[in-house]
This record gives C-alpha cells, structure tokens and sequence, in this order.
C-alpha cells in the first residue's frame, strides 16, 4: 500500500480508518497478500496490496511465492482461480455471497455437451466462470486478452470457428475484430452491468459531459462499443487513461468502480459514469469489515476456498495456457 493511498484513506470516515488500522496490522503480522479487483469499493481499493482486472489478480496469484494466505476481495471464480493456481496455499475469500451473475449461465455440462456436437472446435472460456466450468475448456481469457487468444486458437485447431463462453457481447465483439465465426454458449449470456446500456444512457453521459470520450469495456452491447473512443478491459481503460493526458473529459463505460478509481489517479480530469445504475452487486459485497473479519479468522473454514483436486488438476491447463499466450500484454 502506497504513501498516496493513505492521503486518500485519511479522508475516509473515522471508523473506515480505524478499520484500516486494523486490517494492515494483521495483514503483516499474518503474512497476508490482499488481491482486490478494480470494481472494488473504493475503500478496499485503497488497502489492496495488488488493484488489477482478473488478468493481473491471475497472475499475481500465479506468481505469489512468500505469502502464506491469499486474501481475495472479488467475486468467487477469480478466490476459485486463485486457489486452483495456489493449492498449497490457504486462499481467504471474506464473502461468500459475492458472486459473478455472469459465471451462472454456463456449466461444465453445457461445454462438454459443444464440444461432443463440434469436435475439434476450440472453446474459449471467459475467466468468469466456474471452476467446474473451467475442466471442460480448451482455454480460459480475460477481456484484455480474448481477441490474441481467439486467434491463437483458431491457428492451433486449424477450424472454422470457435466456441466462446459466456458473455454474448464480448463474444460478439471478438467475432467482430478477429473475423471468425464465433458460437456464443449460452446465446443469452451476458454481464448485466455492462449489458444494460443503451443509446439513452450515453444521450444522458454526452448532455452532462458534451465533450466526453466514451471509454467502455467489451461487455457492452454493440450500440454502446460503436460509440466508443476507445474499448478495452478495465486495466486497459486505465493504461488508455493514462497516456492520454491531453484528453480531460471522459465517460466510463464499465463498472463504477473505475470511475472513483481514475478520478482518484487523475484529478485534473472531469470523469463521469455512463450510467449511475452500473455497479456489481456481487463486487460491492465485500466491506471493510467483512475484510477485517476474515482476517480474524484465517484459519477457520468459513473464509476459506478451496477447489477440490481433481477439479484444480483439469482446470489448471486452460489457466496455464492462457497465461502463455498472454504474455506479449503487459
């Protein structure tokens, strides 16, 4: 946690400090790596030893070799993720009830039934998913990834098409850069954040903000990402932010989340949500408190995630190739 971090923490109310306070002692006394994702509250933003989208949660989690616990303030597939990468390692995952809607549309069975009707077509799974899901995969991406992935594995097949699961729009938009035929798994799967905006909601953005450049992540409908100024995952929006110092106006088409992020990292900008109404249910789950709480409780089983070997042992191949293909982004 950075010396800047704390100008900010000292603003937050007294009992959010004293919280603070709290959860940092025991993160060091304990030996405690906290991985936060960017949808995060801003609160937990701030105490995170890692901030990244779930291609840099992946791989801190993949790289960690001196913490004895995980802590991992997301939603349950990237603490399922972080345990199937680390199962030597006690990954904490202080909500039980943070879920990604998204990771529900999809199964392992659904994907093994694909790929018995359409044998030696590849399918990409999109990180948010289950674990199970994730044994049936010939290869999991990100958003920031999915587009290099897709065509790697459409070289390596040698097919006509690919299959990808589940988000409908990012698939949608993969098919539209890349130019492969894409089958979506489900056809209705979607991230209901993203998949809410419409032409009403940027018609509102561009009355506040009439000069605002619309940065909006690939989640969202084709109505919205032909709008864009630029799309891109949540680290990319944020890299995207940050070499363009001449643009001082934007709109955020992700998850809230980033907007109190960026306005934190750039205060020279004026930078305002597509929609008030996008935030993660699931993500907004975890509290200080609930951190805190976990923290106490390191080693109960309440907190704990833990996929089963055999799970882990399948899964872990789709993991690890997407890491290999994804190693020119940075």
């Amino acid at each position: 946690m950075n010396e800047k971090n704390w100008k900010y923490i000292k603003k937050l109310p007294q009992k959010d400090q004293d919280l603070i306070d709290q959860i940092v002692e025991l993160k060091k006394s304990r030996n405690v790596l906290l991985l936060a994702h960017n949808y995060q509250r801003e609160s937990v933003q701030l105490i995170a030893d890692i901030l990244g989208d779930s291609l840099a949660m992946a791989r801190s989690a993949q790289k960690e070799k001196d913490a004895k616990y995980i802590l991992v303030c997301g939603v349950k597939f990237m603490a399922e993720t972080a345990s199937i990468l680390n199962q030597d390692k006690k990954i904490i995952f202080p909500e039980k009830s943070s879920i990604c809607s998204m990771a529900e549309y999809v199964d392992a069975e659904k994907i093994k039934k694909y790929k018995e009707n359409n044998p030696n077509v590849p399918v990409i799974l999109y990180i948010n998913s289950t674990a199970e899901s994730k044994t049936q995969a010939d290869v999991v991406c990100t958003s920031s990834n999915a587009i290099i992935i897709a065509k790697a594995m459409k070289k390596e097949f040698n097919s006509d098409k690919i299959g990808f699961s589940p988000d409908k729009n990012l698939g949608r938009y993969v098919a539209e850069k890349t130019g492969i035929p894409t089958d979506i798994i489900p056809k209705e799967g979607n991230c209901y954040v993203h998949n809410q905006y419409n032409i009403e909601h940027l018609n509102r953005a561009k009355q506040k903000l009439p000069e605002g450049k619309l940065l909006a992540h690939p989640e969202s409908p084709k109505e919205i990402l032909d709008k864009a100024h630029f799309i891109g995952s949540t680290s990319q929006i944020i890299k995207y932010t940050k070499q363009h110092p001449e643009i001082k106006k934007i709109i955020i088409g992700t998850e809230n989340g980033i907007v109190d992020l960026l306005s934190r990292e750039y205060p020279d900008k004026t930078i305002i949500p597509l929609c008030e109404d996008a935030i993660c249910k699931g993500m907004k789950q975890i509290t200080l408190k609930s951190i805190l709480n976990a923290l106490k409780n390191l080693d109960a089983g309440e907190y704990r995630i833990k996929v089963d070997k055999w799970i882990a042992d399948k899964s872990i191949d789709a993991i690890n190739k997407m890491m290999e293909l994804s190693k020119t982004i940075k």
